[in-house]
């Protein structure tokens, strides 16, 4: 009888040594879980995180992101996985939902003065805006059409990398000419109410021209002109293999009008500088390239 109950206690014990150790083990991992989110988080979203019992090991790749807010994680997440997205694609999307809904409550122009500004159907430029840096084509011994009080201007790095460009097509057999570079706010108006009426699968409006910024120009032969025929041209074929390499991209590909607006442009090339090879090598819009690796 004895030898029963000595069991017995020394069970008890056992058990009670046992689910004591438990107790101490998630007391451990939940300090440790609560040191860790004190890194990135205040007091109030780590009582969220703990609350709703988000783990560690799901917010990790959230966390280092500046625009990331706990409270709208779930939210973050569901799109990450109905949507195949990366985690800053998720969390820019979430808080951008007009990102690729043209002209629906448009923003101010993103990373302006740069390389990578972004302006289309969604980002715009003031009126007054007018880029810094322009130079004028006929400083350059660029073959170009344009007509006086009309002259061609693009920013500096622009102007330098299409006149390198240029020159190494004409070294391979490729005659190419500029027919557009900047285009003030009232040319663009000029443009998409009284030539193009309008129409927006061709025109930006005024003030979502990307020819504003300076980093955008059109290029074609003298014989395709802006034209389709240009597609067919080995020029063509050249541009678009090697435009990169001098930090440009084609701008409006075939098979991308849901995400750039427009129809495809082959003659419309815009100057992006280190971004291009990236760009060209994954065959993204500079839409696509800026949500996947720019916090919004």
């Amino acid at each position: 009888m004895k030898e029963k109950y000595r069991f017995i206690i020394i069970f008890a014990l056992l058990t009670a040594v046992f689910f004591l150790l438990i107790s101490i083990s998630r007391h451990n991992e939940k300090k440790k879980q609560i040191e860790e989110l004190s890194e990135y988080l205040d007091n109030e979203e780590v009582a969220f995180a703990l609350a709703n019992n988000f783990k560690m090991e799901e917010l990790r790749d959230f966390l280092d992101f500046d625009n990331f807010s706990i409270f709208y994680f779930r939210s973050y997440q569901r799109l990450k996985d109905d949507y195949n997205l990366t985690p800053l694609e998720a969390i820019n999307l979430f808080h951008n939902p007009n990102f690729y809904s043209f002209y629906k409550n448009p923003k101010p122009a993103l990373f302006l003065e740069t390389p990578l500004v972004l302006v289309n159907k969604c980002y715009y430029l003031e009126e007054d805006f007018v880029p810094k840096g322009l130079v004028m084509i006929d400083n350059y011994d660029i073959p170009h059409y344009d007509r006086k009080g009309d002259e061609i201007q693009l920013k500096i790095a622009t102007m330098d990398s299409l006149k390198l460009m240029i020159e190494e097509a004409k070294a391979k057999g490729h005659s190419l000419v500029v027919y557009s570079g900047y285009r003030s706010f009232e040319k663009q108006r000029y443009l998409y109410y009284e030539v193009y009426n309008e129409n927006d699968d061709i025109s930006a409006r005024p003030g979502f021209s990307e020819h504003q910024t300076g980093y955008a120009v059109d290029i074609s032969t003298s014989k395709a002109g802006l034209t389709y025929h240009l597609e067919k041209t080995e020029a063509y074929i050249w541009l678009k293999d090697n435009a990169h390499r001098f930090g440009f991209i084609l701008r409006f590909p075939k098979g991308k009008e849901d995400l750039t607006g427009y129809q495809f442009e082959p003659w419309h090339f815009r100057y992006v500088g280190i971004h291009a090879e990236v760009i060209y090598q994954d065959q993204l819009t500079l839409e696509e390239y800026i949500i996947v690796n720019f916090q919004l």
